[in-house]
């Protein structure tokens, strides 16, 4: 009989270590003992080996090696000594609220509750910490003895995304994932747009400017859109006589700004001002004084000219006869 208690105090320690476990139930000769087993990571593993009896104390040893000889010792204190104090045995529970379940402790009397080695998990959030209650108003302590069965919940921080609008640019910014009331930079921007340079970042796609390239930004409680802003770069509309004369003021246009052409002021003998081309031998793209909308470079607007028609006479000059102009 004796051998085979220590042979079930054996196995039930390796069983704790192995799985890394904290405590177990073992029966002794009838009688029902708590094991609690703690891991020190110091030079070489020690362990504190603390043996209860249900709702009583027995010993306390620290830096127990798990060798046969301690546990022959540990069955002798628990078959000899008996259970001379008499002390409660709590729970400690963790609540998750929606994350991954966490192992109830079994901690002795104005013991303190360990630790859980990882911290839960929960998709979309992070864990902030353990409280003492469902409002969350008060951490909990891990030094703080325990004198009840003691509930301990999970608060968590919502992981918002951080999305970034293009807004009539061109270019992809990947989301980022980031934690309510986190203050972190935004990244710099790639986005690009024709004839016009980045502005910021608004909240709206019509937005006022609200943060500049690369500013610190403070994660809202929930997802948030970033709509890049734009401002139209300048440009120059000239105009070339092509083959006239006479000088007309080159105009300075932003992106996409609409204008009345200036009115014709060229000039070119036999000829008549027929309309605007884009290149020289182009065809006609605008009238005089047309609504001009301004694109994306420098600009030359060319003069087209029509020529003027005249009469070819002819004079017999004292001849007789007749020829058609």
């Amino acid at each position: 009989m004796f051998s085979d208690s220590i042979t079930e105090v054996i196995k039930i320690l390796i069983l704790l270590i192995s799985n890394n476990k904290r405590s177990q139930f073992i029966n002794v000769h009838g009688n029902e003992y708590l094991v609690l087993v703690r891991k020190y990571e110091e030079i070489k593993v020690t362990f504190t080996i603390r043996i209860y009896k249900k709702k009583g104390k027995l010993m306390k040893k620290k830096g127990f090696k798990i060798l046969l000889g301690c546990v022959v010792a540990i069955y002798l204190m628990i078959s000899l000594l008996g259970c001379p104090m008499q002390l409660e045995i709590y729970l400690v529970s963790f609540e998750t609220n929606g994350g991954n379940s966490i192992e109830a402790e079994s901690v002795l009397e104005n013991e303190k509750a360990v630790k859980p080695i990882s911290n839960p998990t929960k998709d979309g959030y992070e864990f902030d910490n353990w409280y003492t209650d469902n409002t969350f108003a008060t951490e909990w302590e891990f030094t703080n003895p325990i004198t009840k069965n003691t509930i301990l919940y999970a608060k968590w921080t919502a992981n918002n995304i951080l999305s970034f609008n293009a807004n009539d640019g061109s270019g992809t910014m990947e989301s980022e994932t980031r934690k309510t009331g986190e203050a972190n930079n935004l990244p710099v921007n790639i986005f690009t747009r024709t004839g016009y340079s980045f502005a910021g970042w608004a909240t709206s796609s019509d937005g006022s400017v609200i943060y500049a390239d690369q500013a610190s930004y403070t994660m809202k409680a929930s997802n948030e859109i970033l709509y890049a802003k734009w401002t139209a770069d300048e440009h120059t509309l000239s105009f070339n006589a092509n083959n006239g004369t006479g000088t007309i003021d080159s105009l300075t246009l932003v992106t996409d700004q609409n204008t009345t052409l200036s009115k014709n002021s060229f000039t070119r003998e036999g000829y008549t001002f027929a309309g605007w081309a884009t290149s020289n031998d182009g065809t006609i793209a605008y009238e005089d004084e047309e609504n001009y909308k301004m694109g994306f470079t420098n600009t030359v607007l060319y003069a087209k000219w029509t020529a003027d028609s005249h009469t070819l006479s002819f004079n017999a000059n004292n001849g007789i006869g007749t020829i058609d102009s």
